[in-house]
């Protein structure tokens, strides 16, 4: 072979050799991505992995409910009208009849508001009706003075009255309708004296008798309102919950409350969805069971609010509880 020769041929031997190189570099790096692809995938869809990615999806849009506070809420007796006020409308039904029309008289047709003549019934008082009985009741007040005042002066004038000479009276502001026909029978001059002296007379004391009954009202009304309620036993916890997860939770209509060693239950009217990132709260009664010992010292308690006394508060929301500490404070005043 000639020189020539051994040169083409070793050319040949380079480009080739040349050629070659690139082609196993690219079939190493495709079969690199292949099994890396192979591999995420088969991580992916490993139930291990599965399971756990549903797992902290499902805690990343739980809901997370927490009380932000549990205030205790005492019940009372109620505040009711004594036994002097129940006599004083006993003893003129004219005035009993006046001050519930009155009161009556100040509710718009249609208002929302309560019925604020029940306590005149000896039914419990309810302190929304303040304003509108004493505006009542002083503006009843003033009316039967004046008319008081009319009558008596319209005695002396009739006493004194000599004819021919006019007849005038004072104006006598009632709704009475035997006290309106009498006045106008006597300023048209047909009457006669001592039977319009004891018309007069006879409805002076009854207007006496009814501003009498007035005032005894008025003074058990002011020692109703005076009175301090009478605390009873019972108790319930105002609790408020947040909720600060990303779905909506539930509050459960049970709990427990603990005093001590002393756990007692807890019930609300119905379950109570909670939104996502909002606020609910939540009344619970609380229930004493069997009395013993133990029990009967956190009724008194609760019922004279003579010392504090902490409790342990928790509820139930979906399958877990939530808690809080509390204390029952103590009465200051």
């Amino acid at each position: 072979m000639s020189s020539e020769d051994e040169a083409d041929r070793l050319k040949e031997e380079q480009s080739v050799t040349k050629v070659k190189v690139p082609a196993k570099e690219e079939s190493v790096s495709s079969a690199s991505r292949k099994a890396l692809m192979t591999t995420v995938i088969a991580i992916a869809l490993n139930p291990v992995s599965l399971v756990a990615g549903y797992f902290i999806n499902h805690l990343l849009q739980a809901p997370k409910l927490e009380i932000q506070y549990s205030v205790p809420v005492y019940s009372s007796l109620g505040k009711k009208l004594g036994l002097e006020g129940i006599k004083a409308l006993a003893d003129s039904p004219r005035m009993n009849s006046a001050v519930r029309n009155t009161i009556a008289q100040r509710v718009p047709a249609g208002s929302q508001q309560p019925v604020c003549t029940l306590w005149l019934d000896e039914q419990d008082w309810d302190e929304n009706c303040e304003d509108q009985v004493l505006d009542s009741i002083n503006g009843l007040r003033q009316t039967l003075m004046l008319e008081t005042k009319a009558l008596a002066n319209n005695i002396q004038i009739i006493k004194a009255w000599q004819p021919p000479s006019k007849l005038i009276l004072e104006p006598v502001n009632t709704p009475d309708s035997e006290v309106m026909r009498m006045m106008q029978s006597i300023q048209g001059g047909q009457f006669d004296r001592q039977q319009a002296l004891a018309q007069f007379q006879y409805y002076l004391t009854q207007e006496r008798t009814g501003l009498k009954a007035l005032e005894n009202l008025k003074k058990a009304f002011d020692d109703m309102l005076k009175a301090p309620e009478s605390v009873t036993e019972a108790l319930a916890f105002d609790i408020g919950v947040l909720n600060s997860g990303d779905s909506d939770g539930v509050i459960f209509n049970t709990g427990t409350v603990t005093f001590g060693s002393t756990k007692l239950p807890l019930s609300s009217d119905d379950y109570r969805v909670v939104k996502a990132h909002s606020f609910e709260s939540v009344r619970f009664r609380m229930f004493y069971g069997q009395i013993d010992p133990e029990r009967q010292t956190i009724q008194n308690v609760v019922k004279n609010r003579d010392t504090e006394l902490p409790f342990h508060i928790a509820i139930k929301v979906g399958k877990i509880t939530i808690d809080a500490d509390g204390v029952l404070p103590k009465n200051e005043e």
